[in-house]
């Protein structure tokens, strides 16, 4: 055992416990708008999903990847709260975090599987039809940003066809993608196209829920410690 993964879970039951009070504290400070307490509270749940995949997890590169994309997540979550100025820098940071878990995906899963790919691109290109008015000086990062969403969840796709549907754990990561891509696909449309009373409360539980989710498809591989999902269907390149 690590010295990381000793830590890690001595840190467990702890962690847990912060997330559990911060997603709670949260909330509270949406509804009566208080900034700071936001501020202070946010990065707990997804430092907690780190603490898990690091205590739990099988080594491998996936789950290092995924690890990578958390921590990125985290330094992205405080960047969006300060959303007057920090946007742009917010939207980069995670960026790099869906590379990071396009990456991690990749490594597990290499075949192309383009028919996959065609529902998340049109939900990319229907999304961003309808932001495009709006977007102004940030039609190229936005366009950037959606077309690694609908990659993640296409290489999260790909990672379910390739053990023909059997393996639930693949399935988690395809939902927590989803649920990412709808968390941010409201963000979007709330900021460029039409503001969407109360999105706040269902982006942040779509967000969390999400990484919930990624992190715990990492726990549990049927296919052993960073081994590529073996096909049980032809591969489709």
């Amino acid at each position: 055992m690590t010295q990381a993964r000793s830590i890690a879970q001595r840190l467990l039951p702890t962690a847990g416990t912060f997330a559990l009070v911060a997603v709670g504290l949260f909330v509270v400070g949406l509804l009566l708008d208080l900034f700071w307490l936001r501020v202070s509270v946010k990065a707990f749940p997804v430092l907690a999903l780190i603490t898990w995949v690091v205590a739990k997890a099988p080594r491998g590169r996936m789950t290092g990847l995924v690890g990578l994309g958390l921590g990125l997540c985290v330094i992205a979550d405080i960047l969006l709260e300060f959303r007057d100025t920090l946007f742009l820098p917010g939207v980069a940071v995670f960026l790099l975090g869906h590379l990071a878990y396009i990456a991690g995906f990749v490594t597990d899963e290499r075949g192309l599987r383009l028919h996959l790919a065609i529902p998340f691109a049109f939900w990319g290109v229907t999304l961003f039809t309808v932001l495009q008015p709006g977007l102004g000086d940030m039609t190229l990062p936005i366009a950037v940003y959606a077309t690694a969403i609908c990659v993640m969840m296409w290489r999260a796709a790909a990672r379910v066809e390739a053990t023909g549907g059997a393996v639930w754990e693949p399935w988690l990561t395809l939902a927590g993608a989803v649920a990412f891509a709808l968390s941010d696909s409201m963000i979007a449309l709330d900021r460029f196209h039409a503001p969407i009373e109360g999105s706040r409360y269902p982006i942040i539980l779509l967000y969390w829920g999400g990484q919930l989710l990624i992190a715990r498809s990492t726990l549990s591989s049927a296919r052993g410690e960073g081994q590529p999902a073996q096909a049980t269907s032809p591969p489709r390149r």
